[in-house]
């Protein structure tokens, strides 16, 4: 298993100016998912006082027990921490240890999967907004994190709605979506809609699309976002996806699967992928992935880690980097997510260890922006976009998350 190590080892903390899902700076850390109420199709967010969970879990790649710390952050609407004291945010106590744990079973590759389930009897939430969990290893601190994580409360004081289209203020029909959002304010008495609200969108989950967004329409009771060009965005293509369930045959998008005696692990081919040039319809999970083994009971401890290899056929693109990029990879850019050219074989080509299921990707570049002359750009993609509405009164100390909708075309 040498490779597979030297594979590993290459990650460190992604260091991106902009927030990102997931930062991952410990190398044993993999498959970091954290969803709400269990349901791995669901975004982190959950309601104040409700009685929905957030949901995180990761392996560690050993069957040595690690004891895990984590703590909560509450944060601004731009992810930055805010500067209120533990108990203001939280019942509870912050530093909890992370009790549920066992190891793999079966598996090639061993590790010890870990999970943490918000609120619980430690901790309940207090105060509606952006949250950051921090979990690190036990004998350091939260400034020394295995790695961190985003999700969301919110209070929803405000009815939020969208609508989706292909003809925009730009162009007709061609290559981007244009959005337009709708705000009922009867609930609340705001003094300043302008200064007192924020707005941010993102396409398909991906923080580097974030944009702060203006309404065009405002009266006492209402909001409208409409004809606004900060509100038009790219459709790119469906997400690339690929299966891998079992040991035994490969599934959708795989060619072949070997087991490699010399590293003890399994080795998964993919086929090779190629520049699309036009739209192509796929029932895609918008980048998605989901940890699934047909053969085994229990899919938390029993799917195996195999080496996935990604191949693009492409000529070498001109002072471009490319990047497979999923959710999987937390929206970092790191050298396990590069591309790298293979002049005898013609492609880019990149290997990464990834835990047995169903995963969705796309190429992009350092930025996270899908590249064109390989994915495409059509305005048919069907993409899903999230709207988040912050309230920060005149002499308050936190972004108050009061609205979101998510929107699919």
């Amino acid at each position: 298993m040498k490779n597979i190590w030297l594979i590993i080892a290459t990650t460190f903390i992604c260091t991106a100016v902009k927030a990102q899902n997931t930062v991952v700076s410990d190398r044993n850390i993999h498959s970091v998912q954290c969803v709400a109420n269990n349901d791995w199709s669901q975004l982190p967010i959950i309601g104040l006082n409700d009685d929905m969970q957030i949901n995180i879990s990761f392996d560690e790649l050993s069957h040595d027990y690690r004891k895990f710390h984590y703590t909560i952050r509450h944060c601004d609407r731009n992810w930055q921490p805010t500067d209120m004291l533990d108990s203001e945010y939280i019942s509870g106590f912050n530093d909890q240890t992370i009790d549920d744990y066992a190891q793999s079973m079966n598996t090639t590759v061993p590790f010890n999967h870990y999970s943490i389930t918000l609120p619980n009897e430690q901790i309940q939430f207090k105060l509606s907004g952006n949250y950051k969990l921090i979990v690190f290893e036990d004998g350091k601190s939260e400034e020394e994190p295995s790695f961190t994580t985003n999700f969301h409360v919110v209070d929803r004081k405000i009815l939020v709605g969208a609508t989706i289209s292909g003809n925009t203020d730009i162009n007709n029909r061609t290559t981007s979506q244009q959005l337009d959002i709708s705000m009922n304010l009867t609930s609340m008495r705001i003094n300043d809609c302008k200064t007192e609200l924020t707005t941010i969108v993102t396409q398909n989950r991906r923080y580097e699309t974030r944009r702060s967004v203006e309404p065009s329409y405002i009266s006492s009771s209402a909001l409208k976002f409409e004809h606004n060009r900060d509100l038009i965005f790219d459709g790119n293509n469906e997400y690339r996806r690929f299966e891998v369930t079992n040991h035994l045959n490969g599934t959708m998008g795989v060619d072949r699967i070997r087991w490699n005696k010399a590293e003890e692990h399994f080795d998964v081919f993919l086929f090779e992928d190629e520049p699309r040039q036009n739209y192509s319809y796929d029932e895609d999970k918008n980048g998605l992935f989901y940890i699934r083994n047909e053969n085994r009971e229990d899919i938390d401890t029993e799917s195996d880690y195999m080496l996935v290899h990604f191949s693009l056929k492409s000529e070498p693109l001109v002072n471009q980097r490319v990047f497979i990029n999923g959710a999987f990879t937390g929206g970092c850019f790191i050298p396990e997510y590069e591309m790298r050219y293979n002049t005898l074989t013609q492609r880019y080509e990149q290997a990464v260890l990834l835990k047995q299921g169903q995963y969705n990707y796309l190429y992009t570049n350092q930025k996270g922006k899908p590249l064109a002359d390989i994915e495409g750009n059509f305005y048919e993609t069907r993409n899903e976009y999230q709207i988040f509405v912050y309230y920060h009164p005149f002499g308050a100390r936190y972004d108050q998350l009061i609205g979101f909708c998510q929107q699919k075309n």
